[in-house]
């Protein structure tokens, strides 16, 4: 028993030796890819919705993404997107 627990699973193995932080041009491409995914990922905006907070309003969109049927659309801020 470790810490009052059965079992502990190790997070992380990693081999000995030189270690190289990737400079800001892989950084970039990562970025880019991710922002590829997301437009896949998405399919359509059916419905936009308008919430008033004191002073500010916010605008939602209701996003249906591909690989979801209907019921788990969800709605997220026009700004976010």
């Amino acid at each position: 028993m470790l810490y009052g627990r059965k079992c502990r699973a190790l997070i992380c193995w990693d081999q000995v030796g030189e270690h190289v932080i990737e400079g800001p041009e892989m950084i970039g491409v990562t970025n880019a890819k991710v922002a590829v995914a997301k437009e896949k990922l998405k399919e359509a905006r059916t419905h936009r919705q308008d919430r008033v907070m004191r002073k500010k309003t916010i605008t939602f969109v209701k996003i249906l993404w591909k690989n979801h049927p209907e019921r788990e659309a969800t709605w997220e801020t026009e700004e976010s997107i």
